[in-house]
Order: structure tokens, then C-alpha cells, then sequence
């Protein structure tokens, strides 16, 4: 194994997880992100608005609208006032694809834990307290 820096570590991990979970995404039509936002609604209950969904997912308010106008293009989420900010609700096909994402995680769950063995509580705190410390850090003045 080649020695890496824990930043290159992660971002590579990171990537070959997009890329495993974006090739089960795809086989359900979905592009990876539009899950969360999909599993988001599912946990929010029949209708939530969308600035509470940007909220929720920590994102822009134009990656938001761009992500569900796909979904809504593709039948699996309805907006009362599409681009605006409105409600939004989970259609039929939507809510059918849940089990099939929660499913997704959990195999990548199981791939995780397979690699990581007895440390794999270790490595989600440790991340965890990783995101909290990037999102806690100050920007770095100019020089």
C-alpha cells in the first residue's frame, strides 16, 4: 500500500464511493444527490418547502431547484410553484424508489465495514469530527 496524506486518503475514498454509488443511481434513473434530496422528502413527510430542503442538505438554493426540476421532469416529485420556493411532495414513483436507496446505503454500509473491521466506529466519529472541524475553521487571511 502506498503511503498517502489523510486528505488525498479521504478524497480518494470519496470519489471511488461517488463513482460505486453513482452506477446504482443511474440504475434507477437517478443522478448522484438526487437520493438525498429524495430520502430528505421522505423524512420530512408529504410536504416541505423547498427552502427548508436547502436548508436541511446544507447546499445552494440553485443546486436545490436544479435537482428537483429533474426530479420533477422525471415524475418523482411534484412543486406547487416550481422555481419559486414552494412545496414540495414525493410522487408515487418517488416514494417507490426509497426502499431501493436505503437499500444502496445500506450496501455501502456493509462495504465500509468490511474494510474497516473493528475500527469502523472509529472512522465515523473520526469523521465526523473532521467535517466539524473544516466547518468550524476560520478562513485563512490572504497573503
Amino acid at each position: 500500500m502506498t503511503t498517502m496524506s489523510p486528505g488525498i486518503a479521504l478524497i480518494t475514498l470519496a470519489r471511488a464511493h461517488r463513482y460505486w454509488f453513482g452506477e446504482r443511481l443511474a440504475e434507477l434513473g437517478l443522478h448522484v444527490g438526487q437520493e438525498l434530496l429524495l430520502q430528505a422528502l421522505a423524512e420530512a413527510g408529504p410536504s416541505v418547502l423547498q427552502s427548508q430542503l436547502t436548508a436541511r442538505l446544507g447546499v445552494e438554493r440553485a443546486t436545490t431547484s436544479k435537482a428537483l426540476a429533474r426530479l420533477e421532469r422525471d415524475g418523482y416529485v411534484t412543486r406547487d410553484r416550481p422555481g419559486r420556493g414552494g412545496h414540495v411532495r414525493l410522487t408515487e414513483d418517488g416514494i417507490r424508489l426509497i426502499p431501493a436507496i436505503d437499500e444502496l446505503w445500506s450496501q455501502s454500509d456493509r462495504l465500509l465495514e468490511r474494510a474497516l473491521g473493528t475500527q469502523t466506529t472509529a472512522f465515523t466519529r473520526a469523521m465526523h469530527d473532521a467535517t466539524e472541524s473544516f466547518r468550524n475553521a476560520k478562513k485563512a487571511p490572504a497573503t
